[in-house]
């Protein structure tokens, strides 16, 4: 009972942690040990510093394999590119970008989050900052959102809800 107790506790701090700052979360397509370096989907993912971890323990990147889900932390530094300081291993059921908007197309219905496509599924849901619903063409660029979904080809992430944070949390 108590490695059960030890077990939720963790899981519940890392998912407080995960939302500290930039996210990407994925299947890991390719993995370049020599590089180090992951790919999620025609994402980049930088592992030089980062800690990794088999869902609660300390792991290292020879251990993952393409297919295993994994959520990173850290920040995006370019175009789909992806630097990442944590990387846990686990499974997932949805996937997550925490990230900077950069631009809005309302009529094609997507966003671009640091190169990479996001398609709005049809009913995606959209709340802003107080957590009302809102719409596509009211969305700030230049703000932190968190989008959840599907990748669904390279660089492209389809979604069916928008988060827009608050300015002053989870920079």
């Amino acid at each position: 009972m108590k490695r059960l107790f030890s077990i939720g506790l963790a899981m519940l701090l890392l998912s407080a942690a995960a939302h500290a700052g930039e996210r990407i979360d994925g299947k890991i397509t390719a993995i370049d040990a020599a590089k180090g370096t992951i790919g999620i989907s025609g994402v980049t993912v930088i592992t030089k510093d980062a800690t990794v971890r088999d869902l609660i323990f300390p792991s290292r990147l020879s251990r993952l394999k393409v297919g295993w889900g994994i959520e990173a932390e850290g920040k995006f530094t370019g175009p789909r590119e992806f630097t990442a300081n944590r990387i846990v291993a686990k499974y997932i059921k949805h996937y997550e970008i925490n990230a900077k908007l950069d631009a809005v197309d309302a009529q094609a219905q997507t966003l671009t989050i640091s190169g990479i496509t996001v398609k709005l599924l049809p009913n995606c849901t959209i709340e802003d900052e107080a957590g009302h619903t809102t719409t596509l063409d009211k969305l700030p660029v230049g703000r932190m959102i968190e989008v959840e979904g599907n990748w669904t080809g390279p660089g492209e992430f389809s979604i069916y809800s928008i988060e827009v944070w608050k300015a002053e949390e989870k920079k």
